[in-house]
């Protein structure tokens, strides 16, 4: 969400942005110290990826270290359509050169 769109957020969302903002930032730093390990496998589908192309899923920001580690296809799968569909059409933009990432 870019920074002008959360300006017209209610607060409820802006406190829930902040609240997913910082249990992001908790588990990053948590794993960078080692002090969570992330699996070398997709929790959902249970392939092998490198430890840097798995994410992890959030279901309650308010347990930062209570994630499931997912590939980026199954943790799209773990969203809402319209997120699912945002992402396709990122991926379209990305594959005919519009974003470069």
């Amino acid at each position: 969400m870019s920074f002008r769109r959360s300006l017209l957020a209610s607060p409820q969302k802006l406190e829930k942005l902040w609240q997913r903002h910082l249990a992001q930032r908790k588990l990053q730093k948590a794993v960078a110290a080692g002090k969570v390990k992330k699996p070398i496998r997709c929790q959902r589908c249970r392939k092998r990826f490198p430890k840097q192309r798995l994410q992890g899923h959030h279901h309650d920001y308010r347990k930062p270290f209570d994630v499931e580690w997912y590939c980026q296809a199954c943790h799209y799968k773990k969203h809402p359509s319209r997120f699912q569909a945002k992402a396709a059409y990122r991926q379209m933009q990305r594959l005919s050169g519009i974003i470069g990432h």
